[in-house]
């Protein structure tokens, strides 16, 4: 009867703690949200966000720019990661322009990994409301849509700005060919431009280094880029930005001096 209460009592804490730290979890994204949706400023945001994190455990909570990269025109996505208490994981993503906050958008993730598992991608499904400052973000896509050729819209924006993506050819101890690098080389060798493009003139930065890598493997099966892809292509050779990336067994967030110079692909 003692060991009987003993299970009991261990399985109704178990249920009482589930249902706080999703309760603390739920409090505290709403907090980076309204965050989010009140500032204007990237610099203040990032400050304000750094108070709420001192709140915390100290040892265990941290807050980071991991990037602030190129998307053209002088405008910056960054991504602000913030961890809490060793446990909750939260991404903060910015469309940045002058320190203006263009787009806001707060996400579940899991540390520094910037991948989910199936929780995030759910609650990201469910929660997710970017802010969009609709000018600001069309006048974006305007400068965008007459260099890419393309037809971006609002919504495809905030979708592939919420991108995680790693980007690698050789991953793991063997430095094995990824399944996206041997996807895109198939795309080449049957010539599925439309597909390549589309990753060519992508928000996604990941998602562009993909497209980079796929007009390689068509220039190497002769086929020949218009004139218009071809200065896409050697632009975003030359962008220096940040890719989060797979090197070997290493997965993180490198500078590059240009997405192909420092590799030989």
């Amino acid at each position: 009867m003692k060991i009987a209460k003993k299970i009991l009592f261990i399985l109704l804490s178990l249920t009482t703690c589930d249902g706080y730290c999703q309760n603390l979890d739920r409090t505290f994204y709403l907090k980076f949200e309204a965050l989010a949706n009140q500032e204007k400023s990237a610099n203040r945001l990032y400050q304000r966000a750094d108070s709420i994190k001192k709140t915390r455990e100290p040892v265990n909570s941290d807050i980071k720019l991991v990037y602030d990269r190129d998307v053209d025109f002088g405008y910056t996505h960054r991504l602000i990661n913030i961890t809490l208490n060793g446990t909750y994981d939260y991404h903060i993503n910015l469309l940045v322009h002058n320190d203006t906050i263009c787009l806001s958008s707060v996400l579940y993730g899991q540390g520094a990994s910037m991948r989910y598992n199936d929780y995030d991608r759910k609650s990201n499904i469910l929660r997710n409301h970017p802010k969009i400052d609709t000018v600001k973000a069309i006048q974006y896509l305007k400068l965008r849509n007459a260099f890419y050729d393309s037809a971006k819209t609002v919504d495809d924006l905030k979708n592939e700005l919420n991108e995680h993506k790693m980007f690698g050819l050789y991953c793991g101890d063997g430095a094995y060919e990824t399944d996206e690098a041997r996807s895109i080389d198939s795309l080449a060798k049957h010539k599925q431009i439309t597909k390549l493009r589309r990753m060519l003139v992508s928000i996604c930065s990941e998602t562009q280094a993909y497209g980079i890598y796929g007009y390689m493997r068509l220039k190497k099966y002769a086929f020949k880029i218009t004139r218009k892809d071809l200065r896409i292509f050697n632009y975003l050779v030359n962008r220096k930005t940040h890719l989060y990336e797979c090197h070997g067994d290493i997965a993180g967030v490198f500078p590059r001096g240009g997405y192909i110079r420092n590799k030989a692909y």
